[in-house]
């Protein structure tokens, strides 16, 4: 595979879903419903995560706790270093300190479960993982954005069973 499809291959997904993200879009365009602990219920969100790896990052909320991310990106740190890596997480989110965090936005920890894919040139030129994010988001009063942290153990099994650790910062913007 070369070097430029392994960069285009994940970018143009990143792409398709971000073109089909409107399906998720909620009936309300201007995001005035306050289902989600007093914040604005926006359903489709897009930023990024740096750290291992640094990608571009599409979140889709079926409802205020229950979410899919989709990442795409660049990865160097794990025992396959340096290729390029697709990421898809089922997330569930929980609300804590609402009464104290309302007056500036929402903190929300999550957990999940998801999976990696890594491509690239050399020895072991595919690799997959299980994943487990542990993070925290924090929705910020009254813009749309989210920041968020995150953690996330996990275990590749192809080519060989090994330990996976990926970690970041990140932000996204809802729509």
């Amino acid at each position: 595979m070369t070097r430029k499809r392994m960069i285009l291959a994940p970018l143009s997904a990143v792409a398709v879903l971000l073109l089909s993200a409107s399906a998720f879009a909620d009936d309300d365009p201007l995001g005035v419903r306050t289902e989600f602990g007093g914040m604005p219920e926006r359903k489709v969100a897009v930023g990024a995560i740096l750290g291992d790896p640094t990608a571009l990052d599409l979140k889709l909320r079926f409802d205020p706790m229950n979410a899919v991310q989709i990442r795409a990106g660049w990865a160097v740190a794990d025992p396959y270093r340096d290729r390029v890596v697709l990421l898809a997480d089922y997330t569930a989110s929980f609300q804590i300190l609402a009464d104290r965090t309302e007056q500036h936005g929402l903190l929300t920890p999550y957990v999940g479960i998801g999976g990696k894919v890594g491509v690239r040139d050399g020895d072991y030129p595919v690799t997959v993982g299980l994943r487990v994010p542990l993070g925290l988001a924090f929705m910020i009063r009254p813009v749309p954005i989210e920041v968020f942290m995150e953690v996330v153990p996990g275990v590749h099994v192809v080519p060989n069973v090994a330990a996976l650790v990926d970690a970041g910062i990140g932000a996204r913007v809802y729509f």
